[in-house]
């Protein structure tokens, strides 16, 4: 799901590496974007609502929540016409078993990938130099900016110095 360019992006999300899945179904796709405003509908019990709620476009969330629909034979919402406080959006039982099949195949694939994930975090590169702009706080990050043939030699390891910056 894409957010709208004056929306920043979760900077925890981009500070450390991560996994997302999305499940593709014919033509269409389950996403965490989708299903996350799918379970702020059933909050707000208003697609309207849901998508002030996560800085969306009333035409953008309808969009995605219909290409979600598409994925499935039964509804996944119904909506009931009228005005404030008389119309309105509910969540089925399927919509409802979503969430939860959601939830639990995202903790599976959490829980699956720490290992991994762990290793990439080790592995990034220093955030010091863009931080502390002039300083010499690992300099020669990222390592490629080492002499070759030290890189060589270390088969492409960082150097303790640079090993002390990602601890």
């Amino acid at each position: 799901m894409s957010r709208p360019k004056d929306r920043v992006a979760d900077p925890d999300r981009r500070q450390s590496p991560g996994v997302r899945t999305k499940i593709y179904v014919r033509d269409d796709m389950i996403g965490a974007g989708k299903v996350d405003l799918l379970r702020v509908v059933a909050e707000t019990g208003s697609i309207s609502g849901a998508a002030k709620k996560m800085g969306l476009g009333y035409r953008r969330a309808w969009f995605l929540l219909e290409t979600l629909q598409r994925c499935f034979a039964a509804p996944l919402f119904v909506t009931l016409r009228g005005g404030p406080g008389a119309g309105g959006t509910q969540l089925t039982d399927l919509g409802r078993e979503l969430l939860a099949r959601h939830a639990e195949h995202e903790a599976q694939v959490q829980e699956i990938s720490a290992g991994f994930v762990a290793w990439l975090e080790e592995n990034q590169p220093c955030p010091v130099p863009a931080l502390v702009r002039g300083s010499n706080a690992c300099r020669d990050w990222p390592p490629w900016r080492q002499a070759p043939r030290a890189l060589l030699r270390s088969g492409g390891r960082l150097s303790s110095p640079h090993r002390a910056c990602h601890r």
